[in-house]
């Protein structure tokens, strides 16, 4: 699957944002991958190899990702991700594949599909918003409602086959559904560990959806301190680093979540090993995209959350950014 939930087949590039770079220039980067802002761009015929190969051809590349997404919140145009690896140093080590021939039911596989569908009905509609007072995402929308409801009874029901397919299957879709369905579970202790699980799969939709499972987790662990689990940082932490942009955009949503209570070993660590990769993410020109990691650097820095969030949402954003980063240096 090309980028997140897509409005339509062919659409125009609204943005290109790069990420990943030290010593190369972002506007190599984006002419080596030879897109432009205010091309069409068809994500049936996209080869994203083919542009990724051209960008590793640059000399000191050792990796490079693209990601075509959709839509920016203002433009309503794609955006596109451009990530490059000048060293391998820094990057995430996932889990090989399993191989066993583990399956999901065929009711399970068709009703994830229905979801789907609905559920990019309803961002092109925009009807995203989201209920997540019982630690799993309800869309407000009725029509994707009712196929979430549905994924309840089956985290119920079929936990076995879900935990099953998790560890053992080597169909990567049934992966990700099986992590995506298992999230609906009312063991919350139980689950924490099977997403963390997920986060390491070599496939990167379900480390996306394990992620942003345990991104809605961990708001309702906050809320709930008589469940005695909690979510690690350190998976995340290494997200920050990825080529993977749907690594880094769902990792530096539970990394906010986690550093709301502005742990001092938590935010030197990131200030230690993500400094760079919070900066560049939070310059990213999509408010909804670029949020998490500024506010993250707002703690940082040690301002309070409520300024960091005047200042992002103002014209002043960008210059505010750089007061952040200066607080932080001293």
């Amino acid at each position: 699957m090309v980028g997140a939930c897509c409005a339509l087949a062919q659409d125009t590039i609204g943005v290109i944002d790069v990420y990943g770079n030290r010593t190369l220039s972002a506007d190599a980067v984006r002419k080596a991958s030879q897109l432009k802002e205010g091309f069409p761009v068809d994500r049936n015929t996209l080869s994203k190899a083919t542009l990724i190969n051209h960008m590793k051809a640059i000399p000191g590349v050792k990796g490079a990702s693209i990601e075509i997404v959709c839509c920016d919140d203002k433009t309503g145009k794609t955006i596109a991700y451009v990530g490059i690896a000048e060293s391998t140093d820094h990057l995430p080590v996932y889990r090989k594949d399993p191989d066993k021939q583990s399956k999901l039911p065929d009711e399970i596989v068709h009703n994830y599909q229905l979801y789907l569908g609905r559920m990019e009905e309803a961002v092109r509609q925009g009807k995203s918003q989201q209920d997540q007072v019982e630690g799993y995402a309800l869309l407000q929308d009725s029509a994707t409602r009712v196929q979430q409801l549905k994924f309840i009874d089956y985290a119920r029901q079929q936990e076995g086959i879900l935990r099953e397919v998790i560890h053992y299957s080597g169909n990567a879709e049934h992966r990700a559904i099986a992590t995506m369905i298992i999230a609906y579970g009312a063991n919350k202790e139980k689950l924490v560990p099977e997403l963390l699980y997920a986060t390491q799969d070599s496939d990167e939709t379900v480390r996306n959806n394990a992620t942003r499972a345990l991104w809605v987790l961990s708001d309702y662990l906050h809320e709930h301190p008589e469940i005695k689990t909690t979510i690690p940082a350190a998976p995340f932490i290494r997200m920050l680093n990825s080529l993977s942009w749907t690594d880094r955009n769902k990792g530096s949503l539970v990394l906010l979540s986690l550093t709301q209570q502005r742990d001092t070993a938590l935010l030197t660590t990131l200030r230690k090993e993500c400094l760079p990769a919070l900066t560049e993410m939070a310059r990213w020109h999509n408010q909804g995209h670029a949020f998490a990691t500024y506010l993250i650097l707002g703690r940082m820095a040690g301002l309070p959350d409520q300024e960091v969030f005047q200042a992002f949402s103002s014209e002043n954003r960008h210059n505010y950014l750089q007061t952040i980063l200066e607080k932080i240096n001293q």
